[in-house]
């Protein structure tokens, strides 16, 4: 079971200094607030932080790793009661509950509308797997599923709002444990050749093979997540722009992490039209430098294959509004 979440400093930079001004900019731009999905945690920092720009929030938390095992939900659902906002809440792991469709209180994960705001901060790696019980009534044993399933299942409730005249415009934030499992690099979209998956991600990275185990670094990350995402978007009609990716040193119960921040703009297009072409190519995402946030902000971090330009807060506004309209 990944560790509980500790907030600190350098998550408080991500939250204010990279997340605000986004979300406050397209908040603004659009007349509207967020609905929120993701895993606030009791203390809910990021819901207290965005609260002004957040219409509803719909919220997961798993059983505590001690004492009672239902704390920390309970104590989520006070505070929610407290904040004063719309809300659902759901008990269990967030990919569990949406790929098995119920939380561990068998209560039925609805989606009622379109999820506008969703932050997943996952505190582990993409590539790990999760068991998926039964539908109530089966008498099939747990599934194996890999954390990005969860995402792709978000994706197609998502759909089912926008068939009923939601607006098309979202905004994923997605917070992970640097590394992938090699396995998983290698088939990280179904349908396509494992070997032509390899082949491009030793393209991309100007890499040798990719061995077995766990590929420690951003290096992989960066584009596992975009080449996968992207996949599941496009299979689902959805335009995408991801921000540059910021690292940071996470903290848990049990020791320093180190973590990866990806900000995802996505619009549906028309079912009946065809996607556009992207106007970000695997290469030009590849070559966007990445961000470093410390306590005392954030500034550019190259990896070894960003070439391109640095983008600052205000660019990154402008480009997301760009893309929404």
């Amino acid at each position: 079971m990944p560790a509980e979440f500790q907030d600190h400093a350098r998550k408080q930079v991500v939250r204010s200094q990279y997340n605000r001004p986004l979300l406050e900019g397209i908040s603004r731009e659009l007349g509207t607030k967020y609905v929120y999905l993701g895993l606030p945690g009791p203390e809910m920092h990021d819901v207290n932080d965005w609260k002004d720009l957040i219409a509803k929030v719909i919220a997961f938390e798993r059983p505590a790793r001690h004492g009672s095992e239902r704390r920390n939900y309970e104590k989520l659902q006070v505070s929610l009661q407290k904040c004063g906002l719309q809300f659902q809440c759901y008990y269990g792991d967030i990919e569990t509950v949406v790929v098995w469709g119920y939380d561990r209180d068998n209560e039925p994960f609805v989606q009622e509308e379109l999820i506008t705001l969703y932050n997943l901060d996952f505190c582990d790696h993409i590539s790990s797997k999760i068991d998926v019980p039964p539908q109530p009534g089966e008498p099939s044993a747990p599934r194996e599923c890999m954390r990005f399933q969860a995402l792709r299942d978000l994706l197609r409730h998502q759909r089912q709002q926008y068939n009923k005249g939601a607006d098309p415009r979202f905004i994923v934030l997605l917070t992970v444990r640097e590394g992938v499992h090699a396995a998983a690099a290698q088939a990280c979209r179904d349908g396509v050749n494992p070997q032509e998956v390899s082949k491009w991600l030793h393209s991309a990275l100007g890499t040798g093979d990719v061995h077995n185990g766990m590929i420690p670094g951003p290096g992989l990350l960066k584009p596992f997540v975009f080449r996968c995402f992207r996949g599941y978007c496009e299979g689902s009609n959805i335009a995408t722009y991801f921000l540059p990716m910021v690292r940071y040193q996470g903290t848990s119960d049990e020791m320093p992490v180190p973590m990866a921040h990806f900000a995802v703009l996505c619009r549906f297009c028309p079912p009946e039209a065809p996607l556009p072409p992207s106007s970000q190519s695997d290469r030009v995402f590849l070559r966007t430098p990445s961000l470093r946030v410390n306590e005392d902000g954030i500034q550019e971090e190259r990896l070894e294959l960003e070439t391109g330009n640095a983008l600052s807060a205000a660019e990154t506004v402008e480009v997301a509004k760009k893309f929404f309209y």
